[in-house]
């Protein structure tokens, strides 16, 4: 079977549920595997939840290896950032997916998607704490953005191991999006 650089398979999802809750219950410590899965799990709802796209069928949007910007970007700019940003996400590149959605905050400090998806990379790669920052920020700027609270929650529950702190954040995620299924599954 094929799979992405993430390890999954062509449509995006794990062939089997993941009940994430026993793992963390029955296992003294969190295994690597959890860990993994979790992350993966992270990045697949905020990488088709917010405005991020993965590269072009065709190859089309690649990863750049610099990023570079001017102070006023022209107008399509942001939109190619986002584009290259996903390719970066799904390219396994996340320092390149990290300077790009950094340089989308500085051109817009209030862009509230960008915000999450950087921390989710940064969670991917280990930052925990810049990570949950900037899902702190994004939760600030847009309270009602439920990929947010549903991926803060991951990190609390996982990687934090505050478990009350997951369950307000999951409960967060259902009262916004009611038929969010992943969320009653992990809280």
């Amino acid at each position: 079977m094929t799979t992405d650089s993430a390890g999954l398979p062509p449509n995006g999802y794990p062939h089997e549920p993941l009940d994430l809750r026993e793992a963390v219950i029955s296992s003294s410590g969190l295994t690597m595997e959890v860990t993994r899965l979790a992350s993966i799990l992270i990045l697949m709802v905020s990488a088709t939840s917010g405005p991020v796209s993965a590269a072009d069928a065709d190859g089309s949007t690649t990863c750049p290896q610099n990023v570079v910007t001017p102070e006023t970007p022209a107008p399509g700019e942001r939109t190619l950032l986002l584009d290259e940003a996903g390719a970066c996400m799904h390219a396994g590149q996340p320092v390149q997916a990290i300077a790009l959605f950094s340089e989308l905050i500085r051109i817009d400090p209030r862009d509230a998607f960008s915000y999450m998806n950087r921390g989710t990379v940064r969670i991917a790669v280990g930052e925990i704490e810049s990570g949950m920052d900037d899902y702190n920020a994004a939760l600030n700027l847009r309270p009602d953005l439920m990929e947010a609270w549903y991926n803060r929650g991951n990190v609390a529950l996982l990687h934090l191991h505050r478990f009350q702190d997951a369950i307000g954040d999951f409960s967060e995620a259902i009262r916004l999006k009611s038929d969010f299924a992943p969320a009653y599954c992990v809280r």
